[in-house]
């Protein structure tokens, strides 16, 4: 059973919005693993709750550890980020009883492992984690990514590869804005582990030569460019799985400045620019590697500015957000309207409904 969609006052399809009577699936379940729940709840949930909202039994959360059997006999499936045993056997099931199975993947591993000593051990070529992930993007009704380079990258690959524009709740941030944050004046890193060094040494160079300025991370180590520096000065803060938990935290904390340091790879040009929209939500003006995806959304001295990466010149885009107030005002206020106008989940809710729609009457439509 299928049911129609429209959302309120919208007939056309033309400016992003649905196209009144698009049928959509009464039932979807999304397989993750629990490391991966955040990447659930950033890029799906504000999309299938904005779908049906506070229906229940229309959509649930499901594990790589259920059964294939009630697996295959769910409407639709979408797996994310599927690299495992259990994943392909899934898309399998689904595909010999005619129903559709979406994969959802926002990290570029064709490239990881290649790029990557780090992650080589699980994406190459003949590594079973990259195995179960090529056999899922192949037999898969289709891809869905949010980013075009990496969209580029699995088109080879893939049935189809559907790009959607990124579904960003700044609402989960919330918080008091007149409320003092928890630290002083200070930089930070949020996020998984980077391997370009240069912010992280130009945070380690400010801190030493500035006795008031805390440092932050938030996430999985604390990089090595920062073990130099007294015990004190920098302050750790745990990786969060749950997206509620991560994005309340560093509203409070709320630095005087994050950082985003990417190298010029293709793993990295195949990211979603994260780090500007959490650091946006959170009221906080942002340092950024003049490279994709940042290079090509962040007007430099608008929204945020851009850094080469180079420890000297992570030094002076830090200090200049550092020591200018007003600077760092106006840079909030104008990524603010960024996120409101380019990320906005109700402007992305269209494409992902058409999406679902076209899917499964393709998969209909090849009995």
């Amino acid at each position: 059973m299928n049911r129609r969609f429209a959302l309120p006052g919208s007939a056309f399809g033309r400016a992003g919005r649905p196209v009144a009577g698009e049928r959509l699936p009464e039932r979807i379940a999304v397989v993750h693993a629990p490391g991966d729940v955040h990447h659930v709840e950033i890029f799906l949930r504000p999309l299938l709750d904005g779908l049906y909202p506070r229906q229940a039994g229309t959509w649930r959360c499901a594990s790589y550890d259920e059964p294939v059997e009630a697996l295959a006999a769910e409407e639709l499936v979408i797996l994310c980020r599927p690299r495992f045993p259990a994943a392909p056997e899934v898309v399998a099931a689904r595909k010999a009883s005619g129903r559709p199975t979406i994969v959802m993947i926002d990290d570029n591993w064709i490239a990881a492992g290649r790029e990557y000593a780090r992650y080589s051990a699980l994406f190459l070529p003949g590594r079973p984690d990259y195995e179960s992930f090529l056999a899922c993007v192949r037999d898969a009704d289709a891809t869905v990514v949010f980013n075009a380079v990496l969209a580029e990258d699995l088109r080879p690959l893939s049935r189809s590869v559907e790009v959607l524009p990124i579904p960003f709740d700044m609402g989960r941030f919330g918080g008091d804005p007149s409320r003092a944050p928890e630290l002083g004046l200070s930089v930070g890193y949020a996020g998984s582990p980077r391997f370009e060094p240069s912010a992280f040494a130009a945070m380690a160079r400010l801190a030493a030569g500035w006795p008031e300025l805390q440092v932050l991370v938030m996430g999985h180590e604390v990089p090595g460019e920062l073990a130099s520096l007294p015990p004190g000065r920098v302050r750790f803060e745990p990786f969060r799985a749950s997206m509620a938990d991560y994005a309340a935290r560093l509203a409070a904390l709320r630095p005087t400045v994050l950082v985003a340091p990417l190298d010029a790879t293709r793993f990295s040009a195949s990211k979603c620019p994260l780090k500007f929209l959490d650091a946006t939500a959170a009221g906080v003006p942002g340092v950024y590697s003049a490279v994709p995806p940042y290079s090509g959304l962040v007007r430099h001295g608008a929204d945020g500015l851009l850094a080469d990466n180079s420890v000297e010149a992570w030094q002076a885009e830090i200090g200049r957000l550092l020591v200018d107030s007003d600077l760092r005002e106006r840079i909030v206020r104008s990524a603010r309207r960024v996120v409101e106008e380019r990320f906005s989940v109700a402007g992305a809710i269209p494409a992902f409904a058409r999406m679902l729609s076209r899917t499964t009457a393709a998969v209909s439509a090849r009995g």
